[in-house]
């Protein structure tokens, strides 16, 4: 190898050495900016999931209200309809003795 060719051969492989670095930097560069993309989509997730439980909670107990309610409200229609039944029975059978009283005292007319 020539003088030349060492010369040559040595600022190519400076230039080569140069290039890795700059390759190694850039690239290193691209790794920070994507773990940050990454972190801050990351970040974005975690606070959708923080709204959606929270969001999730609330119907939760709403739905807790509604089940409670709708079974008081079931609660009162039934006793509603046992005192309406009560009365009705209550009135039948005062009808029914009325009846049973008139024909009674019209059999003792006859």
């Amino acid at each position: 190898m020539t003088t030349s060719d060492h010369r040559h051969s040595q600022n190519h492989s400076e230039t080569n050495n140069h290039h890795h670095h700059s390759n190694n930097q850039n690239r290193d560069e691209e790794i920070d900016s994507e773990l940050l993309e990454l972190e801050t989509a990351l970040n974005d997730i975690e606070k959708a999931m923080d709204k959606i439980e929270s969001q999730n909670s609330t119907i939760q107990n709403r739905l807790r209200d509604l089940l409670e309610s709708n079974r008081q409200m079931t609660r009162e229609f039934t006793d509603i309809r046992r005192n309406m039944s009560t009365a009705v029975t209550s009135n039948t059978l005062t009808k029914i003795e009325q009846d049973m009283s008139s024909t009674r005292d019209q059999h003792k007319f006859e």
